[in-house]
């Protein structure tokens, strides 16, 4: 949508100028964004942004602060899970967040906080763990004789050294 020529709805008396191009900056890090289109008030100097002009640029601003932060990308979180074949339901279950949530990790629409950025890193280098967090108390899943097979592995493997699937049965 253009706001283009429109009178200003702050002062009601200028005309908005499209400007292309804005840098964004988080931590004393710049992420220089040359898509962005706002609006700037001849008369009053006011910015206006038309949110729907710039949708994808959320996402590429997102996964900036996340990189400046060291956190994961939605990306990496899902080639996590997938590496153990295991569905959002399931994960999200082990590491009792909700499903919504972690649906939300891997979409990129919420970043994760530290913890769960260290956690599932940690996850990632150490499978054994997925038999420890499914035979919580709190699990929504108990680990079962399948399982053992595919966590049994030594402490030196990581997730690309195995590829095979966690069968995991769900708690009434």
């Amino acid at each position: 949508m253009t706001y283009e020529s429109t009178v200003c709805p702050i002062c009601e008396k200028g005309t908005l100028k499209k400007i292309s191009g804005f840098t964004y900056k988080y931590k004393n890090k710049s992420l220089n964004l040359p898509s962005y289109i706002y609006y700037e008030c001849t008369h009053c100097d006011q910015n206006i942004e038309a949110g729907e002009d710039n949708l994808d640029i959320d996402a590429e601003i997102l996964n900036f602060m996340r990189d400046v932060d060291g956190l994961l990308r939605p990306e990496d979180i899902k080639k996590i899970r997938t590496g153990y074949a295991l569905s959002q339901k399931n994960l999200a279950g082990i590491l009792g967040v909700g499903i919504k949530t972690f649906t939300r990790y891997e979409s990129g629409s919420v970043t994760q906080s530290r913890i769960m950025d260290n956690f599932l890193r940690v996850l990632k280098e150490h499978p054994e763990i997925l038999r420890t967090l499914a035979n919580t108390p709190a699990s929504q899943f108990k680990y079962n004789y399948s399982m053992n097979v595919a966590v049994n592995i030594s402490k030196t493997d990581t997730l690309s050294d195995y590829t095979g699937s966690y069968e995991l049965a769900e708690c009434a």
